[in-house]
Parts: structure tokens; sequence; C-alpha cells
């Protein structure tokens, strides 16, 4: 299981340009990177991550956004169908599955952790499809079908793959499993399915961590899943996120995971 990248700034609100260049390399290459405030200063993190994700493209709004994009993710009651504004233990997925075009990059921010629990996971979706290839070849297959499951939440509905092609020589993953939605699974990809949630339960395969104040977790949301262990419903935990379309104006991401990687 490769480290996380960690860049450390002065500050989250006016991160430099070489540091920024660096943030998007680390991006491209490993598929995601830490970035790190040095100190205590206060940051505006709704600004901090409209600046920095500039560089990964347009925001894509979420239902709870503020006018930079930025959605909350913290216990909120009365949102109980939203797994972002909970306190509930999330398993490793990628964002935005039930929407016909879900963010590519994304952006999350930590203001205030939670005394115990709330930690982050992460698993490389490279690592994922090398184990299905070497250890479930026979249940790969399904997961390529462009309808190899179906997902509902409130007014939305999509179906997807599991895995894509993306361009002649990279992967991506898209994959959601829990309460807050209605998954349907075609019959040829279940037990591929099934394998990856077991897979994600697993520790060997994924890393934990507790995303501290003042730190941004950048990821491409096409070759990275991400999750949370649950935490008290009082703990104060605020996190902020940020989708976005992955395209942005002057450059280019390589966004995916390479095939000869897996």
């Amino acid at each position: 299981m490769p480290k996380l990248p960690i860049i450390e700034v002065d500050s989250l609100d006016d991160i430099p340009a070489d540091a920024t260049h660096l943030v998007v390399d680390r991006v491209s290459q490993a598929g995601c990177v830490l970035v790190r405030q040095r100190g205590e200063a206060k940051v505006d993190h709704s600004l901090a991550l409209s600046r920095l994700g500039r560089h990964f493209g347009t925001p894509i709004r979420h239902r709870l956004s503020d006018d930079n994009g930025v959605h909350p993710i913290r216990n909120i009651p009365g949102y109980p169908s939203y797994a972002n504004t909970t306190n509930a233990d999330l398993l490793l997925h990628t964002d935005g599955s039930f929407e016909e075009s879900p963010p590519q990059v994304m952006l999350i921010s930590c203001e205030t952790p939670a005394p115990a629990g709330g930690h982050t996971r992460i698993c490389f979706a490279r690592d994922l499809y090398g184990r299905l290839l070497r250890d479930f070849p026979s249940e790969l297959e399904g997961l390529w079908l462009d309808d190899s499951f179906t997902i509902r939440r409130d007014d939305r509905r999509s179906s997807k793959p599991v895995f894509r092609p993306v361009g002649d020589d990279r992967i991506a993953i898209t994959f959601r499993f829990g309460s807050d939605v209605q998954i349907d699974v075609r019959p040829e990809a279940q037990s591929g399915y099934r394998r990856i949630v077991s897979l994600l339960g697993d520790p060997a395969n994924f890393i934990e961590f507790k995303l501290q104040a003042n730190e941004i977790l950048v990821f491409d949301n096409t070759a990275v899943l991400h999750g949370r262990t649950d935490f008290a419903p009082d703990a104060g935990r605020v996190l902020h996120g940020l989708w976005l379309d992955g395209k942005p104006a002057g450059h280019s991401l390589a966004l995916g995971f390479p095939r000869d990687a897996a």
C-alpha cells in the first residue's frame, strides 16, 4: 500500500504557484495528496477550496453547496439520508455515483476533527483492481458492463460500469454501497461487486488516518475511493467538500490509474 503524499504550505488561503503545481502533479501521478498548513492561522475553508479547486476544473454543485460550490460534511439533523450529513460509518466509495456526470476530482478540508473517531480511509483503485485481476479474474468481466450497477438516490438514477477505460492506457472506477442509496447489481456483476465490498472491509486494503484541522485532501475521484469511521453525533466534526469536473483551463489531468500499474 503506497504512502499518502504530503505537501506543507504556510497558508491554505494563499497557496503559492510552485506548491499548487506540485499538488496538481501529485494528483496526476499518485491519485491524491494531503495539503497541510503549518501553524494555526485561521482558514476560510470555502475560499481555500475554491482557490485550489480552480486548478482541477469547474465546480459541480451539490444540493447543499454555498456560492463557491463548497458543501458541508458534518452531522446535520434533518438530513439522515445524506451520508455526508450523518455521523455514521461510511464504506469506501467514489462520490456522486448517482449523478450522470460524477465529479472527477474532490477536495475535502478539515476545520474541526472529531475528538474520537471520524477517521478518513482511502483505497487506491489500482491496488483493488490488481488484486481482482490477480486473484479473482473471473469476477472482473461483469464489472466492465456499461450497466453493471444502477444506483438511485432521491430523484436521481444512473447506471454505470464499475470499471471503464480512460483512453487507451488508463482505467477509472465508480463504486458505491450503503444504506443511504438504492443499488441494483446485474447478475453478471454480482460476484465481483460482493468481492469488492469484502476487500474494502479488509484494513490491509486501505489507509486510515485522521484528517486534522487545516488540512485538505485532494484526490482523483476516478482513481481513489474514500470513506470514514463513525463518530459521536455531538463530536463537533466539521469538514468541507468541493466537487470538480476535472477539466481545468490551461492544462490537463491524468485521471484514472494506469492499466499497466494494476
